[in-house]
């Protein structure tokens, strides 16, 4: 809400910054994910949260939006969804793996990156064919 005092305007952003308008909403859901970004050990899951995150404000900024996003997630009664952890949310929308980046997955949930559809095209296991290959080219180089 702007205000306007003996002919001055003073914007929303002004007044909220000398603490006199309106606090900016603060969506809880978000609020729950930056503690659990905070808490994340795995990278893939820091990259799960920064990922949801995002994909959050792009919901709730864009909501209204023809063929956007439709506001925070709720249930069937309006009411703001519960953060879940990484593991138990993919688990809950399975179909949401399509979307992730694969670095945002769990490591058994990851997609063949180039590099893998390649070695399966050839055969190479990575864990014998790897090193069978290593030690033919050190005996090669070595003489």
């Amino acid at each position: 809400m702007d205000l306007t005092v003996k002919g001055l305007q003073l914007s929303e952003a002004i007044l909220q910054e000398f603490g006199l308008g309106e606090a900016p909403y603060v969506n809880p859901q978000e609020v729950e994910l930056q503690k659990l970004l905070a808490g994340a050990t795995e990278p893939w899951e820091k990259e799960h949260y920064k990922w949801r995150i995002t994909r959050l404000k792009d919901q709730t900024a864009l909501a209204g939006e023809p063929g956007a996003g439709n506001g925070p997630p709720v249930d069937s009664k309006g009411n703001l969804i519960a953060v879940l952890p990484a593991r138990e949310w993919i688990k809950k929308n399975p179909n949401i793996v399509k979307e992730m980046p694969n670095e945002a997955l769990p490591p058994e949930l990851r997609k063949p990156g180039v590099v893998d559809k390649i070695k399966g095209v050839f055969g190479i296991n990575e864990s014998t064919d790897v090193d069978r290959i290593k030690s033919l080219t050190s005996r090669v180089l070595r003489g």
